[in-house]
């Protein structure tokens, strides 16, 4: 058997990466930009390292101030993902950063996910007692009073408050719309579908937006369980009516 040759980001991305700095920044950037070695194993040290930078700056930030997170499991495939968000004030401003995403090695319950959270804050030295709300879905393993994620947090900071996503609630809502707009909503987003099916499908109203100038060209998808991604879908379409009819 024959063995694939070794590819990496000095053949796959260099030459296109040369040939953009050239007609953008002109030759001579281009000979300094070629001289930077890019083998795979440079491309993720760097990656890392900057990645790395980034999270210690953002721990030494939220040290010893309150902070709201976001919790997210999800399932990918075979593999259980969580993300955790937070919002902080800094300077008078509400930031929102990604915390951490980790994966779980067996079972995703309440008590799980609550060790993988503690497991984060301590390795980073930050007191779980910064945390002043937490913002979650409805599963049980998050919501739990006894096993749940929530319960265990609650036991350490009792005066920590529960929020439920108001994405959830609206998607909830969404269920118990007037029967006209329901179908108008289905009817839209079947389209929508249709249209991004094929790359021909999706060029025939994207000439016709493009003669008559139109403010938009494309359609959105939507995602099932936002409401507000399905809100944005249907004003798209709406905004683009005239073209299309």
């Amino acid at each position: 058997m024959h063995k694939k040759p070794h590819t990496d980001a000095e053949t796959l991305i260099k030459p296109s990466l040369l040939a953009c700095a050239k007609h953008v920044l002109g030759s001579a950037a281009a000979e300094k930009l070629d001289k930077i070695p890019l083998p795979n194993d440079t491309v993720k040290r760097r990656i890392s390292e900057i990645s790395q930078k980034l999270e210690d700056k953002l721990v030494r930030l939220i040290k010893d101030i309150p902070i709201c997170i976001q919790l997210d499991e999800s399932t990918f495939g075979a593999e259980s993902t969580l993300i955790v968000c937070m919002r902080f004030i800094d300077n008078d401003y509400i930031n929102e950063e990604l915390l951490f995403v980790d994966y779980f090695k067996g079972r995703c319950t309440g008590q799980d996910i609550f060790k993988m959270v503690r497991s984060y804050f301590d390795s980073h030295q930050i007191s779980l007692s910064q945390v002043v709300s937490v913002n979650t879905d409805g599963a049980r393993n998050m919501t739990g009073r006894d096993t749940g994620f929530w319960g265990c947090l609650k036991r350490e900071v009792p005066q920590c408050s529960f929020i439920h996503w108001m994405l959830h609630k609206q998607a909830l809502a969404a269920k118990n719309l007037q029967s006209e707009l329901h179908e108008t909503l289905n009817l839209v987003i079947k389209v929508v579908n249709f249209v991004k099916s094929s790359p021909l499908n999706e060029r025939i109203p994207r000439k016709l937006c493009g003669d008559s100038e139109a403010e938009h060209d494309v359609f959105l998808f939507h995602t099932e369980v936002r409401w507000l991604s399905r809100g944005k879908a249907l004003e798209r379409v709406y905004s683009i009516y005239d073209q299309l009819g």
